[in-house]
């Protein structure tokens, strides 16, 4: 049984690197060459701002009240 199982790994190591032969990586890195032709992308990391809670709190009220008049015109 061990030599079975000896034969089966060497058996498929060598068909795993037939099928491996002529599979190269890339050279390049695709993400740099959209960078180089497009000069509004920036790759430098940006500081972290969090958005205002009073912006947010503002944007909530405004759609709880206008949800609160849906649901009121549709009980009428």
């Amino acid at each position: 049984m061990l030599s079975t199982m000896l034969l089966a790994g060497i058996w498929s190591f060598i068909l795993g690197s037939a099928s491996l032969k002529g599979v190269n990586t890339l050279d390049i890195n695709p993400g740099q060459k959209i960078n180089k032709n497009n000069g509004s992308l920036n790759n430098m990391p940006k500081d972290f701002a969090p958005y205002p809670e009073e912006k947010i709190l503002k944007a909530v009220r405004v759609y709880v009240a206008e949800q609160k008049e849906i649901n009121q015109k549709k009980t009428k």
